[in-house]
């Protein structure tokens, strides 16, 4: 018996077919809930999101944003939140990178994981790097853990 989410092969489906995104060589794909939407399939609407996406992507739409285009406003409004929020501003966008890492993989998402991974590479980090960023991870999260369950506060006195 398998654990996990359904695969298109659990699934008795072939690995690709159209309305899925191919899986990233070497893992299992993950089919979504719903059907992604392909560009021939898009509205006018949502291929002028795309050509923003692709403009920051190297002319690829990742699958998040095929999901989020079954609504149009939805995905408009996202992309440009996205692009707002990873701007650099008084935080630069490496950190924010480093940001975007730690909360997928705190979250579990695999393809929020390997999509910032692969951003934190993109701007010099290695292997060793992204280990040690989420060795912190991992050790803060277990303090903080401990902080809740212990019922510690921080001193009042201090600043």
């Amino acid at each position: 018996m398998r654990c996990g989410p359904p695969t298109r092969q659990s699934e008795g489906l072939p690995a690709h077919s159209s309305g899925y995104s191919s899986p990233q060589k070497g893992a299992q794909q993950t089919m979504s809930i719903f059907k992604l939407v392909e560009e021939p399939a898009a509205s006018p609407k949502v291929q002028e999101t795309y050509e923003k996406i692709k403009a920051r992507y190297g002319g690829v739409i990742p699958a998040v944003y095929k999901a989020f285009a079954n609504d149009p406003e939805y995905l408009a409004s996202l992309n440009d939140h996205i692009v707002r929020v990873m701007a650099p501003r008084r935080i630069d966008a490496k950190t924010k990178e480093v940001i975007a890492f730690v909360v997928a993989a705190m979250n579990g998402c695999d393809f929020c994981s390997h999509a910032h991974a692969a951003g934190l590479r993109r701007f010099g980090y290695d292997d060793e790097a992204i280990a040690e960023i989420l060795g912190t991870t991992a050790l803060w999260s277990e303090v903080t853990r401990f902080n809740i369950g212990a019922r510690v506060s921080w001193p009042k006195d201090v600043e």
